[in-house]
């Protein structure tokens, strides 16, 4: 006999055994399908919640690019009609309606250190 036949038959060694409660296979049957329905009924609830979202975030998003949109469109106008302000014709039709006169030459008139302003 070997070392370990006789090793066996001075010592057997305890096999490690998981006792599990005993259910019946009808039982066993309703647990997993109840188990199965709470399972299937929860992702169910999930996945609309998940299919609510993403509408309600696409929705959000479209919004956000038609404001863009208007946005964009409003801020083009305005840099045309700001171009068109501030054009050089209409600068110089806004100095004719104001009566303002083209400067010819300019006279400056010296003061003198040593005079002082009395009242």
């Amino acid at each position: 006999m070997t070392t370990y036949a006789l090793s066996n038959l001075i010592t057997p060694k305890r096999t490690l055994c998981l006792s599990f409660p005993k259910i019946g296979l009808r039982l066993f049957s309703k647990l997993f399908l109840l188990f199965s329905l709470i399972s299937i009924i929860s992702l169910l609830i999930f996945a609309i919640i998940q299919v609510n979202q993403i509408t309600r975030e696409s929705n959000l998003i479209l919004t956000y690019q038609e404001n863009i949109k208007e946005l964009s469109q409003r801020n083009q106008d305005l840099e045309i009609k700001l171009f068109q302000n501030n054009s050089f014709e209409s600068i110089e039709l806004l100095a004719q309606n104001l009566n303002y006169e083209k400067v010819g030459k300019i006279y400056y008139i010296k003061i003198l250190e040593s005079t002082a302003i009395a009242k």
